[in-house]
């Protein structure tokens, strides 16, 4: 299971994560599992930075999320240049598989999570993501 988990983490890194770190959106949802049991999870879509030409989007869903912490920066505009994702058995504290953790100064954000999915979409210009 280990190895599953790290190619997962390793396939994350191969997206390139930190050329996207403008949060688009951060959107928490809850619903039930099929054990009936409350569960949530966290979309997060990030940019490029603002004048970039690119449309490119980097789409992170994570599942099961725990103990989620986020912090709103100081700045107007909400960044996340370095987003770390982590094997949870690394962390001391951490329960689930997966730790994920802004490690800047800021810390915008951090939290365990049972699963995730990482994906780099490009929209038409001048487009919205849904």
């Amino acid at each position: 299971m280990i190895v599953k988990e790290q190619r997962k983490i390793d396939e994350y890194y191969e997206l390139s994560p930190t050329q996207f770190g403008v949060v688009q959106s951060l959107v928490l949802q809850q619903c039930f599992d099929a054990n009936d049991v409350m569960k949530q999870s966290l979309f997060l879509v990030l940019r490029r930075s603002l004048d970039h030409p690119a449309n490119d989007m980097l789409r992170l869903e994570f599942y099961g999320v725990r103990h989620l912490e986020v912090g709103q920066p100081d700045l107007s505009l909400v960044t996340l240049p370095h987003r770390e994702i982590l094997l949870g058995r690394d962390v001391p504290t951490c329960t689930d598989p997966y730790y994920v953790r802004d490690p800047s100064q800021n810390r915008v954000i951090r939290f365990h999570c049972e699963d995730f999915v990482a994906s780099v979409k490009t929209t038409p210009s001048g487009a919205g993501v849904e």
